[in-house]
């Protein structure tokens, strides 16, 4: 049985005379547990906390441990929902997203530009930098992944010409994309480093790192 996160109350803790009944002992648990919406009791901190055995009630269990409300209509999903989406009920869940830094290639340079992706958390409003296979994963509402959290965004990045020229063309290329997809402060993400990867400003980097790991001149 699958519970969302907001119809489960986490990281409860059994202690003696609490009343709740270890199912493969028969005796008194202690230790951690979670309840569900459903008013069902499970050994572990979350469902993420293996094994999850339904405790049972051998005396009515301390109310004043449920001091996180749950909403009054709450949903289960149950066997039926996961076979409907293609996922069995033994299907790890989906997981966030990884982070990645870009890397332009030489053909990358020869081009002129390369594509940036990010994801934008429509509920925390921040964004997370990607590579083009979890661009795709998440753009492509796949199921291992929790597409639903995030909107994908991707841009075409300048890397040649006159510093302050791919520094404006860079720049207005995000606020387009910021504008075009309302994802509000993604312009900001950059912090103002839209000649990031020019090519000058990486071989003035590149002469840099060569002096210092030379000892000098």
């Amino acid at each position: 049985m699958y519970y969302p996160k907001s119809q489960i109350i986490e990281n409860l803790k059994a202690n003696p005379g609490d009343g709740l009944t270890n199912p493969d002992n028969g005796q008194e648990y202690e230790g951690p547990y979670y309840k569900t919406s459903d008013g069902k009791y499970y050994t572990g901190k979350n469902p993420q906390d293996p094994p999850n055995r339904q405790l049972y009630q051998s005396a009515p269990v301390d109310k004043s441990k449920d001091s996180e409300p749950l909403p009054e209509s709450y949903y289960i999903i149950d066997d039926a929902y996961f076979s409907s989406i293609g996922r069995g009920i033994n299907t790890p869940s989906p997981r966030p997203p990884k982070s990645s830094y870009p890397k332009p290639t030489e053909s990358d340079y020869k081009l002129g530009e390369f594509q940036r992706y990010f994801l934008y958390n429509i509920t925390k409003k921040d964004f997370l930098e990607v590579d083009k296979v979890e661009f795709n994963l998440f753009n492509g509402k796949n199921n291992q992944v929790q597409w639903q959290y995030y909107q994908a965004l991707q841009l075409n990045w300048n890397l040649t010409g006159k510093e302050e020229d791919v520094y404006i063309v860079n720049r207005r290329i995000a606020d387009l994309v910021e504008f075009r997809n309302k994802a509000y402060g993604f312009t900001n993400y950059f912090k103002n480093q839209f000649s990031q990867y020019c090519l000058k400003s990486k071989v003035v980097k590149e002469i840099k790192e060569n002096k210092e790991s030379s000892g000098g001149y």
